[in-house]
This record gives C-alpha cells, sequence and structure tokens, in this order.
C-alpha cells in the first residue's frame, strides 16, 4: 500500500478543500478571526488548529514517556508557546488554508518515504 497516494494526499485535498470553502467573513468562525491568539486553556484550542500544532510539535507532543499527564497531546506544549506561534503565522481571515497547507506538508514529510514508492 503506498500511503502517500492512498491516504495522504486524499486527506490532505480533503483538509484544504473544506478550509477553502468556509467563510472568511465571520468573525465568530476560526477562518474569519481577525485578532491576536492569546488561549488559556488548551481544550479551548479549535481543532483545525490543534491539528496543524500536534504536527508542527510532534517530537513533542508524542514523547515516548512511561508516566506523563500530558503523552500524545498538545497539552505537553506551554500555551505562550502557542499563542506566539500563531500570531507570528497567522495572516487573518482565511489563514486555516495556510495552515491546512502547512499541516499536509509536515505530514506528508513525516509520513512518507520516497523508498515506499521504488
Amino acid at each position: 500500500m503506498n500511503i502517500l497516494h492512498n491516504f495522504l494526499i486524499p486527506e490532505a485535498e480533503h483538509r484544504n478543500k473544506f478550509w477553502a470553502n468556509q467563510p472568511v467573513d465571520d468573525p465568530q468562525t476560526i477562518n474569519g478571526f481577525a485578532g491576536t491568539f492569546a488561549f488559556t486553556d488548551h481544550r479551548l484550542i479549535p481543532e483545525g488548529i490543534v491539528e496543524f500544532l500536534l504536527e508542527h510539535y510532534h517530537s513533542q507532543c508524542f514523547k515516548k514517556t512511561a508516566i506523563s499527564r500530558y503523552r500524545h497531546h498538545i497539552d505537553a506544549v506551554e500555551l505562550d508557546e502557542i499563542n506566539e506561534l500563531m500570531n507570528e503565522i497567522w495572516d487573518g481571515p482565511g489563514s486555516m488554508t495556510k495552515l491546512a497547507h502547512m499541516t499536509n506538508e509536515m505530514r506528508i514529510s513525516r509520513l512518507w518515504s520516497p523508498e515506499e514508492d521504488e
């Protein structure tokens, strides 16, 4: 099974299409957000952003530790660090499309090995 063509590319295309079709003129939605991020609780971070953060901080979020309440989740990353990153890369309304592309690139580079195509 070629993971790139059977899973990663269709998933990436779906993610890109989804965010490209979301409204950018509603400030009550994440894709219409035009402010500055100041998350105060990991549980309040929207899922699309969590997905990006889990890829960006993958090694930190998925440490192989025997005992860790933060294992396998974004809670392992300090909120200040998350806010700083998000405020650096966020370009205002429509930025979820940018995050989707970045998520796809990071995930494909992490999971796909060119040797699989040979």
